[in-house]
């Protein structure tokens, strides 16, 4: 079991890195439709999907929203740096083929889908998660920079 689970979520790119009880650390990897990585690109698509039902919507996140953005540019959603939404007071949300989207929303599916692609791997019950944004010099870290939480379950 991981005592801590660090999440950088980027404006370019996701990583999620676990820490076990020795500081041992390693990244968590996925396997998505377009390969397998240790880090995700931090972009959603969404596509209507027939064979999932009326209404349902076939989401990719990262280098597979990409290429489902490439391969359907007519029928895809694409959306990219979804980090920059949150900082934005004006953004009230968006429409997805008809549906309402709020940035809560927007950062629910991608890590969901960050979770399907990371299969076994994917980080259950650390103790601790830390998020925190890149320090301006890599000599002298800011902590305060840094937020942790605990997590509840």
């Amino acid at each position: 079991m991981a005592e801590a689970l660090g999440l950088d979520f980027g404006t370019t790119n996701t990583v999620m890195a676990l820490a076990d009880s020795e500081r041992a650390t390693h990244s968590v990897r996925f396997s998505s439709p377009a390969g397998e990585s240790d880090s995700m690109r931090t972009a959603l698509s969404f596509m209507k999907d027939r064979n999932l039902g009326a209404g349902a919507l076939k989401v990719e996140a990262g280098q597979a929203a990409i290429r489902a953005f490439i391969d359907n540019p007519g029928d895809c959603r694409f959306l990219q740096s979804i980090k920059t939404f949150a900082a934005s007071a004006l953004f009230q949300g968006t429409l997805i083929h008809a549906r309402r989207f709020q940035f809560e929303d927007l950062m629910e599916v991608f890590l969901k889908r960050l979770e399907a692609y990371a299969g076994d791997g994917w980080p259950s019950g650390a103790k601790r998660i830390v998020a925190g944004r890149r320090c301006i010099s890599p000599r002298k870290p800011r902590s305060e920079l840094a937020i942790t939480a605990t997590m509840r379950r």
